[in-house]
């Protein structure tokens, strides 16, 4: 399935992402040729159908939304998703997470970071869980291509409550990596892993990985494909350790 998701999204990029060559033209004295600032509130809401495999198998809708707020060398994002799974009118499965991200620039390609995580996910058997995670951020890789590449590490505390009224308190270390290609102006490729260890029981790890590639249909719509994987090693009991979904979606962005 992995493999089919990467030739279907490389397929897109190559047809939506494709611009005709743009020639350059002459600068007239006193023309400013600075790039326009970056706009202090961005963000975007996504409608997508999902096919899940895995602890579900299902056919589902689902929504998520993200807003960017940008004062000067500070970067707050919150993004919320919902996911629901119905069969013959009854809710079979249904999933919401909430993340809220504070960072600021602290040096050269680096950042600090503080990070708040809500989810209550009846796929993988999860009543609730409460997270946070604070660490920094480096920049390894910005270059004129079109490729970034940060890496992230942290210390946080998660709280879980389970279908099977069990409970999870522990601690944790988190190590991240995003990693962005513009393949042109409309296109983009992007890859965003997560891994999770306890620092209370070492077997109870996890990790999630996220590849995704976008097409510009217009200055506002964009096509969307997403392939996640989330891998617990420890999962709740009667639940399986991988979960898996794959998603197309049309993104507005304002």
């Amino acid at each position: 399935m992995r493999r089919l998701f990467l030739a279907c999204a490389v397929l897109v990029s190559c047809l939506c992402g494709f611009s005709p060559p743009v020639f350059a033209q002459a600068v007239l004295p006193g023309t400013p040729t600075e790039e326009p600032p970056q706009p202090t509130w961005s963000g975007k809401i996504e409608f997508s159908f999902v096919s899940a495999s895995g602890n579900s198998s299902a056919r589902t809708l689902g929504a998520s939304g993200e807003l960017d707020y940008h004062p000067d060398g500070w970067q707050i994002t919150s993004r919320e998703s919902f996911i629901r799974s119905t069969s013959d009118a009854l809710v079979t499965a249904q999933s919401i997470s909430s993340e809220s991200r504070v960072s600021h620039h602290i040096a050269p390609r680096v950042d600090g970071y503080g990070q708040l995580d809500f989810l209550a996910n009846r796929f993988a058997g999860i009543d609730s869980r409460v997270a946070t995670d604070g660490g920094l951020a480096w920049d390894l890789l910005t270059n004129p291509h079109g490729q970034t590449l940060q890496v992230t590490a942290g210390l946080g505390y998660s709280h879980e409550n389970n279908l099977d009224d069990g409970t999870k308190a522990f601690a944790t270390g988190n190590t991240g990596v995003q990693y962005v290609w513009h393949l042109s102006k409309t296109a983009t490729i992007s890859e965003d892993g997560l891994f999770t260890a306890s620092l209370v029981s070492r077997p109870d790890w996890r990790a999630r990985n996220t590849l995704a590639v976008s097409a510009a249909l217009n200055s506002i719509f964009s096509l969307k494909l997403s392939h996640r994987i989330d891998f617990v090693n420890e999962p709740v009991p009667g639940f399986r350790k991988t979960d898996q979904l794959t998603s197309a979606a049309i993104v507005a962005s304002f």
